[in-house]
Order: structure tokens, then C-alpha cells, then sequence
């Protein structure tokens, strides 16, 4: 029975391709039934018309035309052509197919076809698209508009056309985070992602808010924070009410010196019970910036108090955590500093790269440097890509090394030695701080020399002095680091070096040094010459006053 049916359904099969065969056999070709199955054109001549060129909402590119196919030649389709001026004359840089065969028939066709960049590597702006009917080579008919369309490398077209896939909150979220990376690339990629989603959705206020956090970041000062208002006021004549556009429009108040407008917006989100916790760290910024730090630090205490939730809050309690510990500093409040050291790499990871300020923390105010060493050694290991892990690694093996049992001191120096390799910069380090300067003392002593200087020709006081350091700078001072000694390429002396640079805190360092302006030359010219000759009044106002004392 199976064999039975089988040679029945052979045979249905070879008539069906029989009659294929037959039904595509082109005239003229040869076969005995070519003149039976020839076609017959419709009246009329095969024409191209009313093209037109559309941008769509979300930056896609659509050509729409009418045709109509006599028929023959046989087997003709439409195309659509992307043809660019090079300055070798027209180039076709994409075609593409309007209507697919068997779907494409004679007579009237209304056809559309959205139309794609090409595969060139670079940017570049086409500048005609042309609409055809062709027959292989052949074009039976055509019609052209000229119309100028920038087009984006291609890597940056393929991203469009992902993003165009993309749920709207997928959208926001994607743009969130390449706005947190902050670098040119990544500031280029979001803005191109807020406004496909604006295209796609005009209501979007958040989108609006990003875009204002995109024009800061990409143009700081005052062209960024006006620009990042008014993205700002969209966003809020879409949504009155929304906390964070509130927010952030404070922030940019702010730093356009209308404390009071900042201070109102701010009141305004915190009634509003916000639990962005950017309310909190830029009302803190907002107060500094009048000078009242006691009432700042309570705003940055009110971000830290909350628990952790999303990853923009993360970011702003990061940035409460750096100021709020500042401000512990300059009261000397190590137990409070201390202790909030603790809690932020309770909550973020003793791997963190947080924890390295931690780690120097414990190293230079509390003098514990075995716990130092741990804390900076789980950075390390972690891949922190700050280098300051590895100097604070380095610095303290050397007040380990300093302090050490004689059997001990051999690895602790060659540990050190890993992180921190010896010259000026190590130099420089070990110099800023109380519990290191006994490590720096020591390496002096053995014959360390305090002014040798680095591949820039830079001693350890030019670096120190460069930082506008000058706890460290008096150290190596005391040391024996002399202010006249010619450094970097030119040879400048070191005192000359924040002059030169228009360096007011770095003149001031070396005046607390003992450096006169007033009598210092070098070749023959004095510092005051030096001032005018780089344009800075604010400098010839300084120099020549008596000199600090140590």
C-alpha cells in the first residue's frame, strides 16, 4: 500500500513540474511551445512617478513611488537606488528591492521601501534617490529626486538600528548608564539614544532630564548649564511635578550662583518626599558653596542615612560619602572619619576602590599599617585601576620596613619596593604624611638622594609643590630639598616652577618655605619679570613680599 501511494505522488509531482516547465519557458527560447504561453503587454508604456522621500519620527528614511508594468520586458522589478556626488562623479551606494517577485504585477503597483546606508565605512551624505523598473542590467524606467541625507559611520548606524528595536525603557536605561560613564564616546552614544526615544515617544520627560545631564557633562560652564535649563523646563512642561527634573534644575541654579531659586526647588522635591538621594547631596553642594558646612554636612549625613537602592542612588551617596568625609577632615574628626570609612566599605565592597582612601586613612591618621596593607592589598588584587592602590600599598610597606624587627625588614622593603619603586614620586609620597616621614627619613639616611630627579627632570619638592602640598613639601625641605635646584627640561629652579605655571597656592608654598620673591633671579630676571611676561597681574601683586617662615 505504501509503495502504491509513493508512485501516485511521484507522478502528481511530475506533472506539476511539467506544467512549471512549461509556464517559464521565455518566448523565443526554443521551445515548441513558446509562441503559446508568449506574453501579451499591457497597452500603455512602463513608467516610474510621484516619487517621494520621507523621513520617519525615528530618523529612519522611506521612498515611496507608482509604477506601471506593461508586462514586459518579463520579469522586471522595481528598485530603489541611495546614489552619492564623490568627486569621481555619481556612485550608487545602495540598492534595494521595492517589490518582491510574484508580488509584483502588472499594471498599477503603489510600492514603498525603506532605504538603507550602504556598507561604506565612514560618515557620508548621499544625494539623490532614484527609483527604477529593471530587467537584469536593463532600466526600463526610472525617476530621481535629489535629496541631501547625512549618514553616520557605520558602526554608529548599526547602533541606531538596534536602538530602534529597543523598549523605551530599555532606551532610558541604556542612556542612564553611558551618561554615568562619562567619557566623549560614551556622551555621544546616549544622546543619540535619548533622542530616538524622544522620536518614538515626545512625552518622555525623563528623557529630557538625561539630555540635560548629557549637555553639562559634554559642555561644562555657563553654554552647558543654560542649555541643560532649558531641557530642564521640557521636561517640566511635560510633567510639573517631576522630583528629579526639580532636582537637578536646583543643581543647575546652583552653580549659576541663584542660590535662593536652587534652595526652593530643592524644599520643593523634599516635600514632595523625593528618595532621590541627588536632593540630598546637591543641597549639600548648594550650602558649601554659601559656606556653611555644618548645615551641608547634615544633608550629606541625610543621603548616607538611607538605605541603598538604585544605581543613581549609589552615585550620589558615593559623592556624599567624598564630601562628607572632607569636611570630617578639615575638623580633625578622625573617629567619626573612621567610622564612616567603615560603613562605606561595609556597603560597597572592601574591593572597592573606595576602600583605598580607607586604606590611607588607617595608614596616615591612625597609623595602622597592617590594616592598610589589607585594605589597599584587596583593592589591588581586585583590579582597582586607580594607581593611588598600589602607592598606598607601597607607602605602607615602607613604614612597615621602617618600624620592622630587623629579621622582618629584608621583604617588607622588598614588598614595598614592588608597589612603590624608589625616586622621586616615592620620595614625594612618603613625604606627605606624619606616619611615613620616619620610612622617608630612614631611605634618606641610607643614601636615598633628596634631590634626585625623575625621566621629567622633576625632584621630589617640584612634585610636592606641583600638588600644592606643603606639609610635604616642608618635610623634604628639612630634609635637605633645595628650592634652587634647576629642574625639568629647561632647567627652571624649583621656586620659579608655580610662577611659571600661574600657580598662586604653588607660590605660596614657597614662600612658607622660606623662598624671597623679591630677590630671587634667574638669568638675570626676577620672579616679577617672569609674572609680567606670562600676563598674570594677580601674581606681580604677590611676589616680593617677606618671605613665610617653616
Amino acid at each position: 500500500m505504501s509503495q502504491r501511494r509513493t508512485a501516485v505522488l511521484m507522478g502528481v509531482l511530475l506533472v506539476l513540474l511539467g506544467a512549471y516547465v512549461a509556464r517559464t519557458q521565455w518566448p523565443g527560447s526554443g521551445s515548441a511551445t513558446a509562441g503559446r504561453y508568449k506574453v501579451e503587454p499591457l497597452p500603455g508604456e512602463n513608467k516610474v512617478s510621484g516619487l517621494k522621500v520621507q523621513r520617519l519620527a525615528e530618523g529612519r528614511w522611506v521612498a515611496s513611488f507608482d509604477s506601471f508594468y506593461t508586462g514586459v520586458p518579463e520579469g522586471a522589478l522595481p528598485y530603489v537606488n541611495l546614489i552619492r556626488n564623490a568627486p569621481s562623479g555619481l556612485i550608487t551606494v545602495w540598492t534595494g528591492l521595492a517589490g518582491m517577485p510574484g508580488q509584483f504585477k502588472r499594471g498599477h503597483n503603489s510600492l514603498q521601501v525603506e532605504i538603507e546606508r550602504g556598507d561604506l565605512p565612514e560618515a557620508f551624505t548621499s544625494s539623490f534617490v532614484q527609483a527604477t523598473l529593471r530587467h537584469g542590467q536593463q532600466v526600463v524606467a526610472s525617476q530621481q529626486v535629489p535629496v541631501s541625507i547625512d549618514w553616520p559611520d557605520a558602526t554608529t548606524w548599526m547602533l541606531q538600528q538596534h536602538m530602534s528595536s529597543l523598549p523605551n525603557e530599555d532606551l532610558l536605561k541604556g542612556a542612564i548608564v553611558l551618561i554615568d560613564n562619562g567619557d566623549e564616546n560614551s556622551l555621544r552614544q546616549a544622546k543619540a539614544m535619548l533622542e530616538r526615544l524622544i522620536a518614538k515617544d515626545p512625552r518622555t520627560d525623563a528623557a529630557f532630564v538625561e539630555l540635560a545631564r548629557v549637555a553639562m557633562k559634554s559642555n561644562w560652564g555657563a553654554e552647558g548649564l543654560r542649555q541643560a535649563e532649558s531641557l530642564l523646563a521640557s521636561a517640566l512642561q511635560i510633567r510639573p511635578e517631576s522630583a528629579n527634573a526639580h532636582i537637578l534644575l536646583g543643581y543647575v541654579h546652583a552653580h549659576q550662583g541663584s542660590h535662593a531659586k536652587a534652595e526652593a526647588l530643592f524644599a520643593r522635591a523634599a516635600s514632595a518626599k523625593s528618595d532621590n538621594l541627588w536632593l540630598w547631596a546637591n543641597w549639600g553642594e548648594l550650602l558649601l558653596m554659601q559656606g556653611k558646612a555644618d548645615a551641608a554636612l547634615q544633608k550629606f549625613r541625610k543621603a548616607l542615612d538611607e538605605p541603598r537602592s538604585t544605581p543613581a542612588n549609589d552615585r550620589a551617596r558615593a559623592v556624599a560619602y567624598i564630601q562628607a568625609l572632607k569636611l570630617l577632615e578639615m575638623r580633625q574628626d578622625w573617629g567619626t572619619m573612621e567610622a564612616l570609612h567603615r560603613k562605606r566599605t561595609e556597603e560597597f565592597g572592601g574591593s572597592d576602590c573606595e576602600a583605598v582612601e580607607y586604606a590611607q586613612f588607617m595608614l596616615q591618621q591612625r597609623g595602622q599599617t597592617a590594616t592598610a596593607i589589607s585594605l589597599a592589598q584587596a583593592a589591588v588584587d581586585a583590579k582597582c585601576r586607580r594607581a593611588t592602590g598600589r602607592d598606598v600599598l607601597g607607602m605602607a610597606y615602607y613604614a612597615s620596613w621602617a618600624g620592622a624587627a630587623v629579621g622582618d625588614q629584608a621583604q617588607l622593603l622588598n614588598q614595598a619596593r614592588v608597589y612603590l619603586p624608589g625616586g622621586p614620586r616615592m620620595l614625594a609620597l612618603l613625604a606627605g604624611g606624619a606616619q611615613t616621614e620616619p620610612a622617608l627619613r630612614r631611605l634618606v639616611k641610607e643614601g636615598e638622594a633628596i634631590d634626585q630627579r625623575d625621566n621629567n627632570e622633576l625632584s621630589a619638592l617640584a612634585i610636592a609643590v606641583e600638588k600644592n602640598n606643603l606639609d610635604a613639601a616642608k618635610r623634604l625641605v628639612k630634609l635637605g630639598a633645595r628650592t634652587d635646584l634647576a629642574v625639568g627640561r629647561q632647567a627652571i629652579p624649583v621656586w620659579l616652577l608655580p610662577v611659571l605655571e600661574d600657580d598662586v597656592a604653588g607660590v605660596q608654598v614657597m614662600q612658607k618655605l622660606g623662598v624671597d620673591y623679591a630677590t630671587a633671579r634667574h638669568q638675570g630676571q626676577s620672579a616679577l619679570d617672569y609674572a609680567n611676561r606670562i600676563g598674570s597681574p594677580r601674581l606681580a601683586q604677590m611676589l616680593g613680599r617677606k618671605a613665610g617662615t617653616l
